[in-house]
């Protein structure tokens, strides 16, 4: 499944898909997360307000924008 089809299965009730969507991304949010404050504990605290955000927006998630691309800008917000 893409990210896309993810965020749709998520939004019709099956929320171990949002699991998947993090496994697919955690890495990449880190690393980011990471070259922006140098310091691995914040960087981690990041990742995971970064997620919650991503949670709480996923009823407006616009499929025009890839979800890698929205997780860039919530990141880059922190």
């Amino acid at each position: 499944m893409n990210d896309n089809e993810l965020v749709e299965g998520f939004l019709w009730g099956d929320d171990e898909l949002f699991e998947k969507i993090i496994d697919n991304h955690k890495d990449y949010v880190y690393n980011l997360s990471r070259g922006i404050v140098r310091n691995s504990e914040d960087a981690r605290d990041i990742s995971q307000q970064v997620f919650v955000k991503i949670y709480t927006g996923l009823r407006d998630f616009d499929t025009t924008k890839s979800f890698r691309q929205r997780l860039l800008q919530k990141a880059s917000k922190r």
